[in-house]
């Protein structure tokens, strides 16, 4: 159905002051996209990266790309390293005690065609979502002005190992059949079987929920994320 959906650009996005959001690899391709545009409209923006020294020179682009359009934007580095759930677990907690709300959290950060490796976990690099955040997501939306989780996936979903999601971690870490391309399938298959079932079970109130969670394929994009293939 994503042919017949009405075109949304940038220009039509509302006013988000007051608004906060979390991009995750926010410092290069679709994330800086997204967090200058949210950033243009007057949301909070947490760059959530890895690699400080990029998500700083980000920050300032940003920062130069809108000055003299609009007050400095707020535009914030948070170090995250999703190789790491230790990191992970500690930096959604970190910024939980700093925002009491938080209206938008995007999935964006994440790795393709990547020679076989393994986490700082012990799980093979292509998986690596964590839902901390849901909870204060929930806090800050309303059935009229629902919060959002999204989840940045791809068609490269169809491409992927017969049979679809590997369940165990034994099956997903195993190194006999692995392919680079078909791992990022099957990962980009897991975002969007992830944001279905926690869109499913969203609570909701008089049957709208306050948290809309979704995935969505950006079509073709100029990015680094295709730098292993």
């Amino acid at each position: 159905m994503g042919w017949f959906v009405k075109e949304f650009t940038a220009e039509q996005v509302p006013d988000l002051t007051g608004k906060v959001a979390v991009v995750t690899g926010a410092n290069t391709g679709i994330g800086y996209e997204l967090a200058l545009q949210l950033a243009r409209r007057g949301c909070k923006v947490y760059a959530a990266c890895r690699n400080e020294e990029r998500a700083v020179a980000a920050i300032a682009r940003i920062k130069a790309t809108l000055a003299g359009s609009m007050p400095e934007p707020d535009v914030r580095f948070l170090a995250l390293d999703l190789n790491k759930l230790s990191n992970v677990d500690a930096t959604a907690k970190t910024l939980m005690a700093a925002e009491p709300q938080i209206h938008i959290l995007v999935n964006n950060a994440g790795v393709m065609a990547m020679p076989y490796s393994m986490t700082d976990d012990n799980i093979e690099s292509h998986f690596g979502v964590n839902h901390r955040l849901l909870p204060v997501l929930r806090r800050s939306g309303t059935p009229d002005d629902p919060a959002r989780v999204v989840f940045t996936s791809s068609l490269g979903h169809y491409g992927t190992y017969l049979g679809g999601i590997r369940l165990t971690l034994d099956d997903v870490n195993s190194k006999r059949y692995y392919s680079s391309m078909m791992a990022y399938g099957h990962s980009k298959l897991a975002n969007i079987m992830t944001a279905s079932y926690l869109a499913r079970q969203e609570p909701r109130t008089d049957g709208r929920p306050t948290v809309l969670i979704n995935s969505v394929h950006p079509g073709v994009v100029r990015s680094e994320l295709g730098r292993n293939v």
